[in-house]
């Protein structure tokens, strides 16, 4: 049986080697014990997840969909603005952390994605959004002790 390259088997495919770059990268990081995980952990179960969505999706490619059935990569209008938004502020994040640290980066981050997601007080959205980040900083950098960017103002 032949997979048939659309758009889904493209994308399914680029992810899968996404997850195995990542999954690469994320075995170098120490695993811990049960008692006492290390910071390579959630890396590797976010990596293996990614590589079974990306798995999923292409076994639904090739196990197929009645001919001329496409799946909705991104939907139109407004939820699919919301998409690209919050695709926009990962990548803002992921491309800023370094500068500015973990802490600003995830209250604009998280502000962001609440107003896109249909937040309407910005005052909500930023009380929130300082909870959010001061909570994941506590949780990954105290708890779990995974060091996080501390960003200009740490030098």
């Amino acid at each position: 049986m032949r997979i048939a390259w659309n758009r889904q088997a493209i994308v399914a495919l680029c992810s899968l080697l996404v997850a195995a770059g990542y999954l690469w990268e994320a075995l170098r990081m120490p695993l811990g014990t049960m008692k006492s995980p290390g910071p390579g952990l959630v890396p590797i179960l976010v990596g293996l997840l990614i590589a079974v969505l990306s798995l999923a999706l292409l076994a639904q490619v090739w196990l197929g969909k009645e001919k001329g059935q496409d799946l909705v990569i991104l939907p139109a209008g407004a939820p699919g603005r919301r998409v690209v938004g919050v695709w926009i502020g990962l990548l803002a994040y992921a491309m800023l952390v370094n500068v500015l640290g973990h802490l600003l980066m995830a209250a604009i981050l998280s502000a962001g994605c609440l107003r896109v997601l249909g937040m309407r007080r910005w005052r909500d959205a930023i009380l929130l959004s300082m909870f959010l980040s001061v909570a994941s900083f506590y949780l990954f950098a105290v708890l779990l002790d995974v060091p996080l960017p501390e960003g200009l103002w740490a030098r």
